[in-house]
């Protein structure tokens, strides 16, 4: 009772951290343990859900833990003092990104499917969003982190990796710092 109370590891229950199998079930596991902090220990936690909680949330890495999704990772509603640390973050499927040459900003690019630079096509992006089909304009280009409802004093730091998108509705005194990703 008194492990439960302060951190546990993702890995007590049931999560792999080897990038191969779906973690998402052991990762909401240990969310609702009510363990006051969940750690995630050097892995690749390959998340195909999305991890859901309604109240404060304490998520740590060390550095080498990357969380793997394509689209929202952790949903919080009214997490209040919540905090996400030290996660690396990539998106599963390669994304249709657009890359547009600085040297040439008037040439059509092409929308390709790739992990490289580039950003995710929108509806200003004239030149090429008609040819798009529409899975291409709908995609989830990565992961995700939502905060939203009634909450303060949050804290997101040191997330890095590609595509990563970090979102916060209806917070207020909340802060995202010394973050590192493409987004």
């Amino acid at each position: 009772h008194d492990k439960l109370r302060d951190i546990v590891s993702v890995y007590d229950f049931g999560a792999t951290g080897t990038g191969t199998t779906d973690d998402t079930v052991a990762i909401q596991a240990a969310l609702n343990s009510g363990a006051q902090q969940i750690y995630f220990p050097s892995g690749t936690y390959k998340m195909l859900g999305t991890v859901t909680f309604t109240g404060r949330v304490a998520w740590f890495g060390n550095g080498n833990a990357i969380i793997q999704n394509d689209t929202v990772v952790l949903n919080v509603t009214n997490g209040t003092n919540s905090v996400v640390d030290n996660l690396q973050m990539q998106n599963i499927t390669a994304p249709w990104i657009i890359y547009r040459n600085p040297a040439n900003w008037s040439a059509v690019p092409s929308v390709v499917q790739s992990n490289g630079p580039g950003y995710q096509p929108t509806v200003n992006d004239g030149d090429v969003w008609p040819s798009l089909t529409t899975a291409q304009k709908n995609q989830d280009i990565g992961p995700q982190i939502y905060f939203h409802g009634n909450a303060s004093n949050i804290q997101v730091s040191r997330i890095t990796g590609r595509f990563v998108s970090i979102l916060m509705a209806d917070t207020i005194n909340s802060m995202v710092n010394n973050c590192n990703f493409t987004g």
